[in-house]
């Protein structure tokens, strides 16, 4: 009776094994560009991901629009839309404090400093850098190794 019972403890283990390993991956594994806005509520918005960083801040802007119009709540902070390769950690680069100018309108602000971001990735052609980037990682690993730590070392 032991052996049988021990048998069947470790067939379950080795089915629930596999059902592991083939589950569907968690958020944020995907390449793509990212961004994120937090509120006074301690509510937050992530967009993404998107193949553009236009299309990301293009997101970001309308997730800001209907958490300032549709929900009534400040923002505190915004995180531009950045890439994150596939299978990487999703990380912030960077983000930029929201204060309220005493106009309540701290949608427009986070619009305005989303706005300049864009501006200086045009100047300084930021989007051309990623384009080469991703080619980089696609020549080097084209299989995406998931094991591969793609993030900047400082």
């Amino acid at each position: 009776m032991k052996t049988l019972h021990t048998a069947l403890v470790a067939a379950g283990l080795a089915i629930a094994s596999i059902g592991s390993a083939s589950a569907a991956l968690v958020a944020g594994t995907g390449g793509g560009y990212y961004g994120s806005a937090w509120y006074n509520s301690n509510q937050g918005s992530v967009v993404g991901p998107y193949s553009t960083y236009y299309a990301c801040n293009q997101a970001l802007q309308a997730a800001i629009d209907n958490a300032t119009n549709n929900f009534g709540w400040s923002v505190t902070s915004v995180s531009p839309c950045s890439y994150t390769p596939p299978f990487a950690p999703m990380q912030v680069e960077y983000e930029l404090a929201v204060v309220d100018d005493g106009s309540g309108d701290t949608g427009t602000i986070a619009g305005t400093l989303l706005d300049e971001v864009a501006k200086l990735r045009e100047a300084y052609r930021i989007d051309a850098y990623d384009k080469a980037v991703r080619r980089l990682i696609e020549i080097t690993d084209p299989n995406l190794d998931p094991d591969a730590d793609y993030t900047a070392r400082r």
